[in-house]
């Protein structure tokens, strides 16, 4: 499952983030891999974009304490079924 996690506050918070998702027993690599998308101007739309988290679950059953702690914030971009 891919989700995207809006409004990360800066790198610490993805830190903090990446922290918390391996005191849930994941593990980077084999349970999550993720990327941190910089706050960045579209010049064609005329709007900024703000900073935001892509967080990809290797197995959807680990993300759960993830999912409902940060439920409010996440956009679901692909789910694996």
């Amino acid at each position: 499952m891919k989700i995207k996690l809006s409004e990360v506050a800066d790198v610490n918070e993805v830190i903090k983030i990446k922290t918390e998702l391996i005191s849930f027993g994941l593990s980077q690599g084999p349970d999550f891999s993720f990327s941190y998308h910089t706050a960045h101007w579209d010049n064609f739309t005329g709007h900024s974009e703000p900073r935001w988290l892509e967080i990809d679950f290797h197995n959807e059953k680990k993300s759960l304490n993830f999912l409902l702690k940060y439920s409010n914030r996440i956009k679901i971009i692909e789910s694996l079924q």
